[in-house]
């Protein structure tokens, strides 16, 4: 999956399947929670909200979203966590092919158990 647009990213070589993080700072933007899941759901065609749950991460009202569609013909699935903190905003993603997406599902569980912002 293409990631270029991420301060960072990890991906499966074999899966494909990528984490992400996208941060903007900025104390003139403040925008919704769900405008920050809408931009991020413009990478796929047809996309499609599958899941959305309100919880808190990182001290932080966070939206927690899964994301269906498609990019190039190929059925792909994200989740994304967005939440703002200390005028920055961000999006944690995981996402991957729709067949191969829980393969490395848990390690995105994992990898938001440990990652926080200062």
């Amino acid at each position: 999956m293409d990631s270029s647009g991420a301060d960072i990213s990890w991906q499966n070589p074999k899966s494909g399947n990528t984490i992400a993080i996208i941060s903007e700072c900025s104390e003139m933007k403040d925008p919704a929670l769900s405008d920050l899941e809408n931009d991020a759901a413009q990478a796929f065609s047809a996309a499609k909200v599958v899941q959305t749950t309100k919880e808190t991460f990182s001290d932080r009202e966070a939206l927690r979203s899964q994301i269906q569609g498609t990019v190039d013909g190929i059925a792909v699935k994200m989740d994304i966590l967005t939440f703002k903190k200390n005028s920055c905003n961000y999006s944690v993603t995981f996402m991957g092919r729709l067949r191969l997406f829980d393969l490395d599902h848990s390690a995105f569980e994992q990898f938001l158990k440990g990652f926080s912002v200062p």
